[in-house]
């Protein structure tokens, strides 16, 4: 399926909420969840709220044929949030240089990063004191990776009384913004052949002109955003080796890439992803996946009211950067080229529900687990 490579700059500051909290603080999300771009495209198609959509907006924003994903800091490559199984050094935190001479401190006393470990191919790990979680982004595959962030600036605001335009008495409040010229990037394809043919229909109908400006978050802020068209080729990230092995029985981990809304059959709130669903998503017996280990957590994603007749509940999702370990056992008379289409195939379409707005993202076997596995001894921070 066509995949549109898209780069978002931010022409004026934007501020994402990511939680009202007490003391009139908005804090900032530092990415455009794929939610909030999704909701600014389909706002630019000229519906308006509690209006009837047409067929060809049904077909674009309420398929789940459609993926906009989340758009994350690019400074390089688009960056991607540190696994949860991932570990560092709590007395040199982060990623080694790549000069594997680097001392721990230096004559001044200075502490070089002490590299990264990754506990998912792992049986469970006793306790280490100078080992701790490890969290942000980054950039690149391993060995290179590279932190990264976004950054962020505190604005102070007044409220405005609606009618006559001047500011409320004791309604200050500060907002977490994102600075201009920042850049995020992330992808908008179809998983189906008449999705693709939807999208293609849209762009033509709407998105004349590229780069073209959007409103998103408060502020109101502007982003321009840019779509490059790739072919018939995945996004770059989805490159890489799906399959480790060509064995009967293969090691599989999955790396949420963005929080995932995981319901069972009832409608009920997961906490992980289960082996049932894996088995059902590379289409063999439920007893043919184990899980072996996974790393991961919880949040509530907040809903909205009445939008485009699409009304939202808050949920219950497993964060980004979760990440899961299956063993699986492939039937006999599977070929390697069956297995790696089904995995890509599964890695498309993401998991759980609202994945036409950038949640439940994944990376089948990411490089990050096998590359900083952890097999005792001293970390070899990649290399």
């Amino acid at each position: 399926m066509k995949t549109y490579m898209v780069t978002a700059t931010v022409v004026d500051e934007i501020c994402i909420a990511d939680r009202h909290d007490a003391g009139n603080e908005y804090i900032g999300r530092d990415y455009i969840p794929g939610t909030a771009w999704w909701g600014a495209m389909a706002a630019g198609t000229g519906i308006k709220r509690g209006e009837e959509p047409k067929e060809q907006f049904r077909n674009i924003f309420y398929s789940n044929e459609i993926i906009f994903t989340n758009l994350y800091p690019k400074k390089t490559v688009r960056a991607h949030p540190i696994p949860l199984s991932a570990r560092t050094r709590k007395s040199a935190p982060g990623f080694k240089s790549g000069q594997e001479e680097m001392l721990f401190c230096d004559g001044n006393g200075d502490l070089y990063p002490g590299g990264v470990k990754d506990l998912l191919l792992d049986a469970p790990q006793r306790y280490e004191p100078d080992w701790e979680p490890i969290s942000g982004w980054y950039e690149g595959d391993p060995p290179t990776c590279r932190p990264t962030s976004t950054q962020m600036v505190m604005r102070g605001h007044n409220d405005r009384a609606g009618r006559s335009g001047t500011t409320s008495e004791g309604k200050l409040f500060t907002r977490q913004n994102i600075r201009r010229s920042e850049k995020f990037e992330g992808a908008l394809y179809a998983i189906t052949a008449t999705g693709e043919e939807n999208l293609e229909e849209f762009l033509k109908s709407y998105l004349d002109n590229s780069p073209f400006e959007i409103p998103v978050g408060r502020q109101p802020g502007y982003v321009a955003i840019e779509l490059e068209e790739e072919g018939n080729k995945p996004p770059y990230w989805q490159r890489h080796n799906l399959l480790n092995n060509d064995e009967t029985q293969s090691t599989i981990t999955v790396t949420l890439l963005s929080d995932a809304i995981l319901v069972d059959r009832w409608l009920r709130s997961l906490t992980y992803l289960p082996a049932e669903s894996v088995a059902a998503s590379v289409k063999v017996p439920v007893d043919a996946v184990e899980l072996n280990n996974h790393y991961s957590a919880l949040k509530n994603v907040l809903g909205w009211n009445n939008a485009y007749m699409r009304p939202r509940e808050s949920e219950l999702a497993v964060i980004a950067g979760s990440a899961f370990c299956y063993l699986i056992k492939w039937p006999q008379k599977i070929t390697s080229e069956e297995k790696l289409a089904r995995l890509a195939e599964w890695q498309q379409q993401g998991i759980g529900l609202r994945t036409a707005e950038g949640f439940g993202e994944i990376r089948i076997n990411d490089p990050f687990h096998q590359v900083f596995n952890f097999l005792g001894g001293e970390s070899n921070g990649g290399k």
